[in-house]
């Protein structure tokens, strides 16, 4: 009954949202949805004379296959109707992940309250409730129920399927072939990792040190140092605060640093390394080939774009992510110990899946988590299965998640809509004129959402606890 309940409350939210308010400007586009409109009017007609760069090629699936769609059809191309076909391809894509869901569930054999528990950390959010339909021309869906099929698959070791399915999902995301052929390399297989209680090693200490001067480095070479000193005092204290982040997660850790080392080396060889350079390599030289002019290539700009836009405030990466994807981040956190024990005796693949997650989550731009996102959900879930969840918490969990997502709220007003056209590449952030944590903006009102943030991990620590002694673990 209370599935059947999440459930229903989920399209209905889904139902408004769709009739609800869309992005005020460039028929309700921005940023990259600007280029999937453009490839969902003129795929057929121009895709041998386009130039695209890998990544747009990497992504061009869904858009292309709405305008196979409507001119086969015969549908008109002008995008108010293209507009209502990806709403309804986006509707496909979130039917494909609560079937997923639903899948991956089977296989872990929650309890029901667990099971809920899991459908509002996985679906009640701003991604799913708010996000897709005000920026309807968005890959992000796809991306995400392919993330979820790819695990499904890999719970249940069908690699043939996976096979197929990391195939076609090199047109969805950059990310879904090498997690694909994570998993096909190093399938799922339970693996007993020796765990001990220990002090922070020197050599963790080193390398944390290591990767901080590198970003100091790297913050000189890209300039980031020579902006005015709020720029600079910014970058600075947040790479000092993501520091103390790898630190704390350095020293709850559960394995050595040398004992997963031989982890690492146990469990890969040689023929599974060429294996995944070889998949790695067809994919990418393949994506390179289609994507027109080699000049276009993109990947190098990007990182470049990337480091320039990271570390502006201290643990933006942590608000953005939570803000955008709800309570699965906060979680993630509060039983990180357990989850990279989880990883550990689900093999190197999975491992080195959620290695990459963490690399790349140092980016407040929340989207390029998208691919990752199902895995941590199985790592998660499959921590949360040792407790058990009583009714009223639940209550608690669903409506603080729900809060968080803002479906509720009305973005579009003119100072947004002046910010927008002003700067068409910002990020979602900059929709909630509250807050913008890639832009420039008011740091009090960042002060105050990243104590509302600490406030929140801080109630979720001690909701932990109280579960940790009633189980006695």
């Amino acid at each position: 009954m209370k599935k059947v309940f999440l459930i229903i409350l989920l399209f209905s939210i889904v139902f408004f949202q769709i009739i609800a308010e869309k992005l005020p400007i460039q028929e309700s586009t921005i940023g990259d949805s600007t280029f999937f409109l453009k490839v969902s009017m003129e795929f057929l007609d121009t895709f041998e004379k386009n130039n695209y760069s890998l990544w747009q090629v990497s992504e061009i699936l869904p858009f292309a296959l709405l305008n196979i769609i409507f001119v086969f059809a015969g549908f008109g191309l002008e995008p108010a109707f293209l507009q209502s076909g990806m709403i309804l391809l986006n509707l496909f894509f979130l039917l494909i992940s609560v079937y997923s869901f639903f899948r991956i569930m089977d296989m872990l054999q929650l309890n029901k309250n667990l099971e809920c528990l899991a459908f509002v950390i996985l679906f009640f959010n701003y991604f799913f409730l708010k996000e897709i339909w005000y920026n309807p021309f968005n890959n992000e869906l796809a991306v995400l129920a392919t993330g979820l099929v790819q695990v499904n698959l890999f719970l249940r070791n069908k690699r043939d399927v996976l096979l197929l399915v990391s195939f076609v999902g090199m047109f969805v995301s950059p990310f879904l072939p090498l997690i694909g052929l994570l998993f096909l390399v190093f399938p799922y297989d339970y693996h007993d990792v020796k765990i001990s209680e220990k002090p922070i090693s020197g050599i963790s200490k080193v390398l944390i040190l290591a990767f901080v001067l590198l970003l100091f480095v790297l913050g000189l070479i890209s300039g980031r140092l020579e902006q005015s000193w709020t720029y600079w005092m910014g970058f600075v204290m947040s790479v000092l605060a993501f520091a103390s982040l790898l630190y704390w997660t350095a020293k709850i850790s559960p394995i050595e640093l040398h004992v997963a080392w031989g982890f690492v080396k146990k469990g890969i060889s040689s023929k599974q390394i060429m294996i995944l350079i070889s998949g790695l390599a067809v994919v990418y030289t393949l994506l390179f080939l289609l994507s027109g002019a080699k000049k276009t290539f993109g990947i190098l700009q990007f990182y470049q774009d990337e480091l320039v836009s990271a570390f502006q405030f201290p643990f933006d990466f942590l608000i953005s992510h939570t803000l955008y994807f709800g309570l699965l981040i906060p979680f993630s956190l509060i039983f990180l110990r357990k989850l990279i024990q989880e990883s550990l005796f689900m093999g190197l693949g999975f491992t080195l899946i959620l290695t990459i997650f963490l690399f790349i989550a140092i980016h407040p731009t929340s989207g390029h988590l998208v691919a990752f996102v199902p895995a941590l959900f199985l790592g998660l879930m499959k921590v949360l299965r040792r407790y058990r969840l009583k009714g009223k918490d639940l209550v608690k969990v669903s409506l603080l998640n729900l809060s968080l997502s803002m479906f509720w709220m009305d973005f579009n007003n003119q100072m947004l809509k002046g910010a927008m056209e002003k700067r068409v590449s910002v990020d979602f952030l900059l929709r909630r004129n509250w807050t913008g944590i890639s832009n420039p903006q008011d740091y009090l009102v960042m002060i105050l959402v990243f104590f509302a943030i600490l406030s929140l991990l801080f109630m979720l620590e001690l909701g932990k606890r109280r579960y940790v002694r009633r189980i006695g673990h």
